[in-house]
């Protein structure tokens, strides 16, 4: 969680117990809040002290943003994986490819996010949209062959706001019934069970 906002999932299946995520620094000047909290039914369970594993930590670290220079993502064409996968909709090898327009302007300003070349497998067809660190839904490429558009109305006060898109998993097997998978996860670089996916991350101006 970032200032109280539900962020996305660390998970360490495979890693033995260590999980790692990078996530921009929003929000603005001034103390900031991240808490690590174990969760269940897809969200923190925030009364940690009253579930059936009191033990568990919860781990709250602030930092503050000082002034400076905007430190903005890298231009799409530098982000993303090496061209390896052939198992798309379309059958052609290759990676998810981003645009996003505008860049800026007012609020209420309708941007439009458009992926092209998401996966068709369950592992790979749908991919996570957190704004400003809050998670705002999921987006699916299997009716639409791969293609994702969003529209999106630009929010916030004044300046830049950061976006990213995580790769998530659209279906599987969890005891109890539940779906703790189906959010972004934050920790998809070595943790993914699938497909090897890339993270989108781009900053828009309000203005």
């Amino acid at each position: 969680m970032y200032d109280n906002q539900f962020t996305g999932i660390l998970t360490s299946v495979t890693t033995k117990g260590t999980a790692h995520a990078v996530v921009p620094a929003t929000g603005g000047l001034g103390k900031h809040i991240i808490r690590i909290i174990h969760g269940a039914y897809q969200y923190p369970y925030l009364n940690t002290q009253q579930n059936p594993r009191p033990d568990q930590p919860v781990i709250t670290m602030a930092f503050t943003i000082t002034e400076g220079d905007v430190v903005l993502p890298l231009p799409f064409d530098k982000q993303g994986l090496p061209i390896e996968r052939g198992h798309q909709v379309s059958g052609n090898t290759g990676e998810p490819v981003l645009w996003v327009d505008p860049a800026s302007g007012p609020v209420g300003t309708e941007l439009t996010v458009q992926l092209k070349g998401v996966g068709w497998t369950e592992t790979a067809n749908i991919y996570h949209l957190v704004y400003d660190n809050a998670y705002l839904g999921y987006a699916c490429g299997f009716n639409s062959q791969g293609d994702v558009t969003i529209y999106l109305p630009l929010t916030g006060r004044p300046g830049w706001h950061f976006m990213d898109m995580y790769p998530g998993i659209y279906k599987g097997k969890e005891a109890a019934g539940v779906q703790n998978f189906r959010v972004p996860q934050l920790t998809y670089e070595a943790e993914h069970p699938g497909e090897r996916l890339p993270a989108f991350h781009f900053a828009v101006e309000v203005r």
